[in-house]
Order: structure tokens, then sequence, then C-alpha cells
């Protein structure tokens, strides 16, 4: 969260695991050591632990790992498919993607009481939950009215509403979205232009600017955290 560590999962071996860099790319280190595959690290606010999914039990379920001690908790045991988790900037609750219940819809559990509730209900697939930074918010991508868009909904699962970003390409599938840190921009993956790149926007959909341009896949944007203030 202060900027200074990098998590992300790597294949070495055969198999995802969850690994940390310094921002400058050196000092790599191995968190995660198991035979199943270890994937889509999220930061906890505080920056002692990282969420993740994984498939080490025969199911991909969500567990958290203590950065220090590598103490690992599993925090989903459902026979669906539970992915991507999100921490909430409080620290409290973390969102996932979850087909437990017939088709894709997002979720949330509350880390320390394992309590759990059901955010979306619609046919398709609503993924990649990304909290706004002051917690009220959540972006996702969704692909409920045929292609993949992003919408936004609060907290709670309410006022569900798509951003209407323009212009539109004809395969404008939009994905991973991410909150910058003052909550002005969404960075977001985007076919618009027949290859994936990294764009943004705000969450009006007033704004569009194409950050990426190359023949490679571009994804996964994240936004660098900005510095603590000093009182």
């Amino acid at each position: 969260p202060n900027g200074d560590t990098v998590a992300y999962a790597k294949n070495e071996g055969g198999n995802f695991d969850i690994w940390l860099m310094n921002n400058d790319g050196y000092d790599a280190r191995r968190l995660t050591i198991d035979p199943g595959d270890d994937l889509s690290p999220s930061w906890s606010p505080d920056g002692r632990r990282i969420a993740f999914h994984s498939t080490r039990d025969g199911n991909t379920d969500i567990y958290v790992i203590a950065v220090q001690s590598r103490h690992e908790v599993r925090l989903t045991q459902n026979l669906g498919v539970d992915v991507e988790p999100a921490w909430s900037p409080d620290g409290r609750l973390i969102a996932f993607a979850s087909d437990r219940n017939g088709s894709f819809d997002l979720y949330l559990i509350d880390v320390e009481v394992g309590s759990k509730s059901q955010l979306t209900h619609r046919v398709g697939v609503d993924t990649s939950p990304a909290w706004s930074p002051d917690g009220m918010q959540l972006v996702f991508s969704s692909n409920r009215d045929g292609r993949f868009r992003l919408y936004l909904m609060t907290r709670h699962g309410a006022e569900e509403r798509l951003i209407p970003i323009k212009p539109e390409g004809p395969m404008s599938a939009d994905s991973s979205p991410a909150w910058s840190p003052d909550g002005r921009y969404i960075a977001f993956v985007s076919e618009r232009d027949y290859n994936p790149e990294v764009y943004v926007t705000d969450p009006e959909g007033t704004y569009l600017s194409r950050l990426t341009s190359h023949p490679s896949e571009d994804t996964a944007p994240a936004f660098k955290p900005q510095p603590a203030r000093r009182p």
C-alpha cells in the first residue's frame, strides 16, 4: 500500500505462486509455496496481509497470507470458483467474484467474522471488483448486456449503473478496472481498438484517454499509491 513493494503471481517450476519484489524490480522473493496455482494477489490496506485465490485444496478459493509470518487462512470453502479478491479500504471486507450460484456474481466476505453476502444477481459474468478510495463504491466488469463493460454500484450492491464510456468500437470489451488514489479516474483494459490496451476514464464516463499502444497485450493496470501525508 505504500508503493514500496509489488505483489505478483509468477509461474516457476510448473505452478503459480505469489511473489514480492521491490518497486525498482530488485529483490524478488517467493511468498507462497504450494503445488496449486496462487493468483490475483491483493494487498490489505495496512500492508500486513495479502489476499489471493488458489487451487491448492482441489478447488478455487480465497486465502489470506500474513506477509511477515506467512501464516495462511482459507476464507472460502465452496464448490464454486471463488476468484479475484479485492480488499476494502478499511480492511474489513473483501469483494470477490464467484460462480457458486450458477453464474459469476460479486460477493463480500467479512475478513474477521467470515460472513458472506451476494452483491450482484444478474445473468452473465460479473468480475474484477475494485473499491473506490473512500470505500463507498465498487467498479466492476460485466457482460450482462452482451459485451464486457464497466459498471458502478454501492458497497452494498445497490444503484448499479453502466459507465457510458464513449466512443465505443466494435470490440469494446472493457475489463480489469482500477481506481486512482484520488478517486477521479478509473484505469481499465479495453479491446475497443482491436488490441488489449490500457485506458483511463472517469466514474461518469465523460473522459477517455488511451495510455498504451503496442501490438502485445497490455493488461492489469494498477495506480501507484499516494504517499501518506505527514502531519
